[in-house]
């Protein structure tokens, strides 16, 4: 300790479900991408069906934040509006748009390296 330094303190948290949430989008975007390019670069491999399993893969990934989304419009839309439905809407939005971010960081990055 020097010049009157203040100690860093370790602050950790046990359980941080954000974290877990995050790593668990990670693992499965990069093993989407990583099929695709491993794929990709063996000429007996049968492009369209590489292509059609990638999107198949990727819509399943969506499926349940788009399912999310919709039903807080329907709710929206006939004016019958549960203050559940009112959360979930933009919730099915933030998460489409976290994981379409990841998406798109994780292939700039294969196509980069």
């Amino acid at each position: 300790m020097e010049n009157n330094e203040i100690p860093k303190k370790n602050i950790s948290c046990k359980l941080n479900p954000f974290n877990e949430i995050d790593s668990h989008y990670d693992k499965k975007i990069k093993n989407i991408f990583d099929i695709l390019y491993k794929n990709e670069e063996n000429k007996r491999s049968n492009k369209n069906f590489l292509r059609m399993k990638f999107f198949a893969n990727i819509c399943s990934m969506f499926l349940p934040h788009i399912s999310i989304l919709c039903i807080g419009l329907f709710f929206m839309y006939i004016d019958q509006i549960p203050w559940c439905f009112i959360i979930l809407f933009p919730l099915g939005i933030i998460m489409l748009w976290y994981i379409l971010k990841k998406g798109i960081k994780y292939a700039r990055s294969k196509k980069s390296g």
